[in-house]
Order: structure tokens, then C-alpha cells, then sequence
């Protein structure tokens, strides 16, 4: 009774949701429960199996986190708990080559100056190729519930950091815990063309590079000097050299992938050279400018993941007539300009396909809620096939990280890392509503269109202040509370009840546009931070939503106003 009763007393931070999941856990551990079935059927779908392989009015059957059988001849188990997809489509789940999710940023003092500025210690120089990026991430992060909503199910997790922050590692999108989340590691030797903090030597690009250049060297000075040591040690001094040197021998020695971070044309061509000098090839990661330099990534043989992360369409702007001529002049080629850069950014997947190039994508410095838009542009406006773009999303960075046996496919034996659209995935109304990763479902909401209101182009906000009736639809039951919003013109902050639990939680990160509001608050899930996102659309006095919450889920929630704050 002690131990039930310590729990609600943290407990009563939550919504009725989560308190009703943690009271359970409060009684019986739910981890020891096993789940109601492992086996999960999608019927009647349009199974997009690989890039330019089709099947309709197919059954996809998952067990026990695999992909079990694929066909329009597939007998369903009796034990199968069967989605609600009928006649939505089945892809892959997405690859995504490049991502920080689920880590702190280090705080880099740069005025503070170390004892010695020009022979600083490793860390404050950028040196830490032997940090591992399992070590650093925080696997309750909503980092990567955000991703999994985009439709990825796996990622390329690399370290934050200097020059040389340490090597990567292939994790799904889901899990109790590190070891849950961890497919391969380590992945990659990640570097960048980032200075020292701390006001200390290699503060430039051109210590960075000097630096990277001496350090390569000497790993493969070390290497040498130990394979003539294992061989024949007699009158040989034995190899000792520090942690961060060894750290780099699989690097040196080709068994490990260099991924270097090149957003502008500049480092991709500085990085190129870089290993064309030492003797590697990079793989470049978060390619924003890859149309300038086709050809000579082509001839590196560099395989490329571009950043998702694009710019927005300039509006035509109408030249000033009251200016003089050459003041116009001027004016018109920047506008010019202008829309040339953003034709090159929209246009550089399309150009990477036509000429052979293997890429993929990266989330990398990109915000999630703009990635399916920015996918659906590339192919839109940016040229790009279809098929080309579902093969950068799944089987070409399946190729790149070596997991082609385990995933990037709908086909039996694979992995069960799948997202389920509505409709087909690059058409411009598809919603995701199933995203299932190592046989985990997670089923998302989609947001219904407005009524009425305040329209969200409009450029005007919807007011949200007062005091919200709100309602979950979990798989417990309905659960019920009150939202109380205050402020006005778009700042605005609030409070969470339960109305099965007394207290009131303080929500952040609010943001009204248009009709959209959106918040987060958290709560202390016995010692651990649990993260809880709202988002819904407004309707007058009424709105519609999802609650999410990382490795949980999403679940339906609506309210209404029954009046103003006190």
C-alpha cells in the first residue's frame, strides 16, 4: 500500500490518460504482462512492396516483429489482431541517413579560454572519435516519436559535437531502452568541419582541416606500427597511443564508413578533396547544394543524403518602377537570383537520380512537421519520379548501411518497419495513419479538415483563452480534464488537470497558428521526465486532435470551451 501510494503522489502530474497507465503500473508491472498478441494483419491494401512493384487488394501478416507473408492469397491467423486499413497503402517504413534525435547539445563555451589555447585537451578541441552515440542518447526523448510520425521507422543516429564527435549507430525508432532501439553499432565514423570551443586551436577551417589531416596520418602510422609489431615484435619499442588515434584505425583502415556533414557546396567539395588526399571515400550528409557539384560527386562515387530541410518558395516580387534603371537592373537580377537558388535546392534530388548518383534523405536540421510537405515538393515541383524519391526513402539507404537482408522491402522475412497511408503517400492530402517499427503499432489521427472558423491562411490567429473540457480516447477508456488557456494574440500559457486527480501541470512550447495549437508539458514518471505533445485544430469553441507521447503512441482528444479563465 506504501508503494501504491508513493505512486500517486507523482502520478497526479499527468492527464487522466497517463494517470490511469501509471496507476496500473503502480500494481502490477506491466513490462512482465505479455502483450495481448504479436500478430497484427493489414487486409485490402495496396502494398507498395518496392520502388516500382505493386500489389493491390493484398494482406500484409506481421508476427513477433517480422514480416511473415505478403499476397493477395494470405490466410489471416485467428490469433491476428487486425488494423483498420482497408484500402490504404502499405510502404517500407523510411531510412532516415542522418539524425542527432534523442541528444542534449553540448554547451560550448567559446570565450572561455583553456590553459593552454593551443594544445587544448581532446574535448575542448573537438577530438572524441571514440564516443559511441548509444552512450548519449536519451531513448525516452519525443525526438523520436516526431521522426516516427514523418514516416520513419529507422535512423542513422550520429554523435553532436567538434571536428570529430564520435561514431554512429543504426537504431529503429522504438524501444524500452537503449539496447531495444540498437541494430548495429558503430555505423560510421562521423566528422565536420566544426572549430574548437573555448576560444582554443583549431578555431578555423583551416586548423580544422590541418588538424583532421595530422590526426588521420598519424592512426595510420599507429596502424602500421602495430601490424609490424604483432608480426614480429623482437627489438620493437610496443605501440601506445592514446584513445582517440585507436579510435580512428577502422576508419583508416576502410572497415569503417566516413560520414562527413557537407550542407554547402564548399564542404562538399572540401571534403571531397580531403579524401581524395587521404585515401577515403565520405559518405556526404546534409546536402543542401548537390546541384552545383553532380559530376564531381558522381566521379568520387560518394553516395549522398540530402537534407530535407528546404528552402520556401520566393513570391515573384514586382519591380519598384520609381527606381532609376540601373537600380532596377540590379533589383531584377536579384530576384533572378533568388529564384535560381531555390530551383537548384528543389531541383538537386532529381538531378542526383538522372545522373546515377545513389542518395537519401536526411532529417537532419529539418523540422518534422515540414518533412511529408518537403518530400511531396521534391516530386512536385522539384521533378523527381516517384519511384525514385520511395527508393531514397527505403532502398537505396538500405543499401548504403548494408541492411538490405533486414529492411527497406515489403516482403516476408523483413523487418516489420511499415507506415500505412490513406492515400498515396507523394499525393498531396496522404496522411499517415499507422507507423509500425520492429512490429510496434502506432496509430496517428488525422487531423479532419475545418468546419469552419478562422482559416489557417488566413494569417489570423484563432483565439484559444479560456477554460477547455477536454476528452481521451485511450485504450483504457475515456478520460477527462480541463485545459485553462490564457493570454491573447498568440502568447499565451495554460494548465493541465485530470479530473481524477487534483493538481494542475503547467504547459510550454505553445504555439497558435492559424486554427493550429499545439503544446507540451511533462511529467515525473517515478524519477524519469515523460514528455506529453498536444496538438489539435480549433473550431470556434470546440477542437479535435492527438495527444503524443515518445514510445506510447498517439490518441484522439477533443474539448470545448465552456468559458473564460478566472
Amino acid at each position: 500500500m506504501k508503494h501504491l501510494l508513493s505512486m500517486k503522489g507523482w502520478i497526479t502530474l499527468g492527464i487522466g490518460l497517463w494517470l490511469s497507465l501509471l496507476s496500473v503500473q503502480a500494481q502490477v508491472d506491466v513490462e512482465d504482462l505479455p502483450p495481448i498478441s504479436g500478430t497484427y494483419a493489414l487486409t485490402n491494401v495496396t502494398v507498395h512492396v518496392k520502388p516500382g512493384e505493386v500489389l493491390s487488394g493484398a494482406t500484409v501478416v506481421i508476427k513477433d516483429g517480422l514480416i511473415t507473408a505478403v499476397g493477395s492469397n494470405v490466410t489471416v491467423p485467428g490469433e491476428a489482431i487486425t488494423l483498420e486499413a482497408d484500402s490504404m497503402h502499405v510502404y517500407a517504413g523510411f531510412i532516415d541517413g542522418l539524425s542527432q534525435a534523442g541528444q542534449e547539445k553540448p554547451e560550448r563555451n567559446r570565450r572561455e579560454r583553456p590553459d593552454d589555447p593551443g594544445n587544448p585537451p581532446m574535448e575542448i578541441a573537438g577530438i572524441q572519435p571514440q564516443r559511441q552515440v548509444m552512450d548519449l542518447i536519451d531513448e525516452s526523448s519525443s525526438d523520436f516519436g516526431k521522426l516516427r510520425a514523418t514516416g520513419f521507422t529507422t535512423a542513422h543516429l550520429v554523435p553532436m559535437g567538434g571536428m570529430f564527435p564520435g561514431q554512429g549507430a543504426i537504431v529503429t525508432l522504438s524501444g524500452k531502452n537503449a539496447d531495444d532501439m540498437r541494430l548495429s553499432q558503430p555505423t560510421s565514423m562521423f566528422i565536420q568541419f566544426e572549430g574548437a570551443s573555448g576560444r582554443a586551436y583549431p578555431s578555423n577551417l583551416l586548423g580544422v582541416t590541418a588538424t583532421f589531416k595530422q590526426m588521420y596520418r598519424q592512426a595510420e602510422l599507429a596502424v602500421a606500427h602495430e601490424v609490424q609489431y604483432q608480426s614480429n615484435p623482437s627489438g620493437m619499442t610496443r605501440p601506445s597511443y592514446s584513445q582517440e588515434v585507436r579510435a580512428l584505425y577502422p576508419m583508416v583502415q576502410g572497415e569503417l564508413p566516413t560520414m562527413a556533414l557537407a550542407e554547402d557546396r564548399k564542404d562538399v567539395y572540401r571534403f571531397l578533396k580531403l579524401g581524395e588526399e587521404l585515401g577515403f571515400s565520405p559518405v556526404l550528409a546534409g546536402v543542401q547544394e548537390a546541384s552545383y557539384q553532380v559530376e564531381a560527386i558522381k566521379a568520387a562515387g560518394a553516395p549522398v543524403f540530402l537534407s530535407l530541410d528546404l528552402p520556401e518558395k520566393p513570391e515573384e516580387a514586382e519591380v519598384d518602377s520609381s527606381l532609376s534603371e540601373a537600380m532596377q537592373a540590379e533589383a531584377a537580377a536579384l530576384e533572378k537570383r533568388r529564384l535560381e537558388a531555390y530551383e537548384m535546392a528543389i531541383m538537386q534530388a532529381s538531378k542526383l537520380h538522372a545522373a546515377g548518383v545513389p542518395f537519401g534523405f536526411t532529417t537532419y536540421d529539418a523540422s518534422e512537421k515540414d518533412i511529408p510537405e518537403n518530400l511531396k515538393r521534391l516530386v512536385s515541383e522539384g521533378g523527381l519520379d516517384e519511384e525514385a524519391a520511395l527508393e531514397a526513402l527505403t532502398t537505396r539507404p538500405a543499401q548504403i548501411f548494408g541492411l538490405s537482408n533486414m529492411m527497406g522491402t515489403v516482403e516476408a522475412g523483413k523487418m516489420a518497419n511499415l507506415i500505412v497511408s490513406d492515400e498515396p503517400f507523394f499525393t498531396e492530402d496522404a496522411k499517415i495513419r499507422f507507423v509500425i517499427v520492429d512490429g510496434s503499432v502506432y496509430e496517428q489521427e488525422a487531423k479532419r479538415k475545418r468546419k469552419g472558423g478562422n482559416s489557417g491562411n488566413s494569417g489570423e490567429a484563432a483565439n484559444v483563452a479560456g477554460n477547455w473540457d477536454y476528452t481521451i480516447d485511450s485504450p483504457q477508456g475515456k478520460m477527462t480534464g480541463t485545459l485553462v488557456m490564457k493570454g491573447e494574440g498568440g502568447d499565451y500559457e495554460g494548465t493541465m488537470s485530470s479530473d481524477m486527480s487534483p493538481g494542475e501541470t503547467e504547459i510550454s512550447d505553445v504555439s497558435v497558428d492559424g486554427n493550429n495549437l499545439s503544446f507540451t508539458y511533462s511529467i515525473d514518471a517515478g524519477g524519469s521526465s515523460m514528455e506529453i505533445e498536444i496538438s489539435v485544430e480549433v473550431d470556434g469553441d470546440t477542437f479535435e486532435g492527438t495527444v503524443s507521447v515518445a514510445q506510447y503512441g498517439s490518441f484522439p482528444i477533443e474539448g470545448e470551451r465552456t468559458g473564460k479563465p478566472e
